[in-house]
């Protein structure tokens, strides 16, 4: 993008594409086609519905607050709907993902505004704190229970992925440069792992 027009064309697509995705996962579940928690559209991934939402969100909400009007009043609300798919998914790394993001984009709006416009009102600063709280609150509203319960399952002792991580080390210490091959990670990793020999892990963060 070379010209400031493209750019805002770029980030106009990529906060509308997850705003579009989330009302289509609302819809869905409204309609009583899919599970209104842990939606497995339109990807059968959680996790990437998350990712997708995450990379949206915010840019939604940065548009939100260059916006005047009705704009800002629909980017509010695309803001919203990403955050809230988002949460559904019950994605552990994305939600956590979407607090650090959170804070980051936080950080950057206060020091933009104490170096750039000086004399601008808090308007801005007070309706980003107030859109990320009163998401956090609907989003924690409907899906703290089940998250909860999700994250209390990853404990050392009943998560394979825990198990697997130490051997996967000494994997990476044994092929450092070039690693094993593509491809060829379940084959050289039957060599590695103690624990659950019975089966045949092709990735170790799945």
């Amino acid at each position: 993008a070379d010209t400031e027009r493209r750019r805002e064309r770029i980030l106009a697509g990529l906060g509308l594409a997850g705003v579009i995705v989330a009302f289509a996962v609302l819809g869905v579940a409204l309609a009583g086609l899919g599970p209104f928690v842990a939606p497995r559209f339109p990807f059968v991934n959680r996790n990437h519905l998350a990712a997708l939402e995450n990379l949206s969100a915010l840019v939604a909400l940065a548009l939100a607050l260059r916006s005047r009007g009705p704009a800002r009043a629909l980017w509010l609300l695309g803001f919203a709907a990403s955050v809230l798919a988002c949460f559904l998914t019950l994605s552990r790394g994305g939600v956590l993902a979407f607090g650090f993001g959170a804070v980051v984009f936080s950080v950057l709006h206060l020091r933009a505004r104490h170096t750039t416009d000086r004399t601008s009102p808090p308007f801005r600063f007070g309706l980003t704190a107030a859109a990320l709280v009163a998401v956090l609150v609907l989003s924690a509203y409907l899906v703290l229970d089940p998250f909860v319960a999700k994250v209390t399952t990853l404990r050392a002792n009943d998560d394979v992925r825990w198990q697997l991580w130490r051997p996967a080390l000494q994997v990476l210490r044994d092929f450092p440069l070039l690693g094993v091959g593509r491809g060829a990670f379940a084959d050289v990793f039957m060599g590695y792992q103690l624990e659950s020999a019975r089966y045949r892990f092709t990735h170790v963060e799945n």
